[in-house]
């Protein structure tokens, strides 16, 4: 039984998301503000809206980063433009799921990012290189000079460097990004990846590392020449 958070004010939506979730333990939050009392509590996934009475459930998303960094959240809204979607894929956000929702298909999204979160890992950490990679605790680390640097980054970011860190060297593809981090979600835009690879380009700034464009084809992984 998982634990998650529910941040919605429809009670109607409120109901519908505990029964389809019915095996697992969900808190329920109205506003922003009750929000902000839940989360110093441990969960293992979060649902957020958008439009909260009190205010903007992306607001909360930011103000919110270093709490939320390691939490899966899917974003719940009755909102279906192509910005709101590259707005909470750039935050982090694990999926997107649009009012109204079919019930099964929410629970399917559930228990698959679920799944994925408490799937076994070979190692505890990973190293590629100078790249230490925490995989219980999604930390990165980047050995310079006899030093360790730590990268910080959201989970979607640990999910996309770790990726084209064991395919180093290698072209990747958008849409390899996609099946391998995102699971093959279809609600995921260009403009997100994009700005993800950006964010990344500045993170990666005063290491050895760089995330190249292949013109046509997508992204190579590779030191500085």
């Amino acid at each position: 039984m998982a634990k998650i958070l529910l941040i919605e004010d429809n009670l109607t939506n409120q109901l519908m998301v505990k029964e389809t979730l019915s095996t697992h333990d969900v808190t329920c939050a109205n506003t922003l503000k009750e929000a902000t009392v839940h989360i110093t509590s441990p969960f293992d996934l979060v649902i957020l809206d958008v439009q909260l009475p009190d205010g903007s459930g992306f607001d909360f998303y930011m103000h919110h980063h270093v709490q939320l960094q390691d939490i899966p959240v899917v974003i719940l809204t009755s909102q279906s433009e192509v910005t709101d979607k590259v707005v909470g894929f750039s935050l982090g956000a694990e999926d997107y799921v649009t009012k109204p929702f079919e019930p099964l298909e929410l629970r399917a999204r559930i228990e698959a990012k679920l799944r994925k979160k408490t799937k076994p890992h070979d190692s505890a950490v990973l190293k590629v290189d100078s790249l230490y990679f925490d995989l219980t605790m999604q930390r990165l680390t980047c050995e310079i000079k006899g030093e360790k640097k730590p990268i910080e980054t959201t989970s979607i970011e640990f999910k996309i460097l770790l990726y084209l860190a064991k395919h180093k060297d290698q072209v990747i593809t958008r849409q390899q990004l996609l099946d391998q981090v995102w699971g093959g979600s279809t609600s995921v835009v260009d403009r997100a990846i994009d700005t993800h690879m950006s964010k990344l380009r500045k993170k990666l700034e005063g290491t050895p590392w760089e995330i190249k464009s292949v013109y046509g084809s997508g992204y190579r992984f590779e030191k500085h020449g």
